[in-house]
């Protein structure tokens, strides 16, 4: 890492970058108000003092020159969370596709949504919902596995990793998928359908790890964030049901738009 590479050749090029904006920011830039950063090791001390529309406009330039910063909505995290009561997550990997505590790891594994289009009855394309939630049942099991075989760079890392059993199961290529179906990108319809997609695939995550627990145990700290589990699933269910903006709400087995 520190050799010809990146300790030269690619020196600062490496580096991602997170803001993390709490409920106190927003509510701030709502009121036009001020917004502050403030010592790590005591929170109480403020540093300094800005505006907060005036910081927002400056790291939406900043992304709009070279991605950087990222920003995490950390209170919406951590109402996700679902082991709160063993720890707060405070940052993520580098692209935000694993937010959890820190000192763990997770495989993770992205499925092309536009290879799941198959042609519907009438000729139009449709989502193959059994064959999605078959794949990501097989995806679990796999990276599952790798946390029994994989290798990890310290030894925190392969402890954290190992009590949580973390996995990351996604999707990718949605805006191919919506443009195969003739669906604006940018549309509620277009929404609509990801947020189906995410829905499809959680629900067939956790059913695959609900199965591998009964069968062979649950992940060690299971016992001691079970509430803060379950009330995430009913967050999971309460967003599903919500009042979508494209019916029906529930998924057939093979939807269309």
């Amino acid at each position: 890492m520190d050799a010809l590479l990146y300790g030269e050749t690619l020196s600062h090029q490496n580096a991602n970058h997170s803001v993390s904006l709490k409920g106190d920011f927003w509510q701030a830039l709502a009121n036009n108000g001020n917004t502050y950063t403030r010592w790590v090791t005591n929170p109480a001390h403020i540093e300094q003092t800005f505006r907060a529309q005036e910081l927002l406009e400056a790291m939406a330039q900043s992304i709009w020159d070279n991605g950087e910063p990222g920003v995490h909505n950390n209170d919406v995290i951590n109402l996700w969370n679902p082991v709160k009561s063993i720890g707060t997550i405070t940052t993520s990997n580098p692209c935000s596709e694993y937010v959890f505590l820190n000192n763990t790891s997770c495989n993770l594994s992205s499925f092309n949504a536009y290879r799941f289009l198959i042609k519907g009855e009438d000729g139009k394309p449709v989502f193959d919902a059994d064959a999605l939630t078959h794949a990501a049942r097989l995806a679990m099991v796999c990276a599952d596995l790798n946390v029994e075989r994989g290798g990890f760079p310290i030894e925190e890392i392969a402890e954290g990793t190992y009590k949580y059993r973390t996995t990351g199961i996604g999707f990718a290529n949605v805006g191919g998928s919506l443009m195969a179906l003739g669906v604006p990108y940018d549309s509620d319809e277009g929404r609509w359908i990801a947020s189906q997609l995410c829905s499809a695939l959680t629900a067939a995550c956790w059913t695959a790890s609900a199965e591998m627990g009964a069968e062979l145990g649950s992940y060690v700290e299971y016992p001691a964030s079970k509430k803060d589990l379950l009330a995430v699933l009913r967050l999971h269910n309460a967003a599903q049901n919500w009042q979508a903006p494209c019916p029906p709400r529930r998924i057939p087995r093979r939807w269309t738009t």
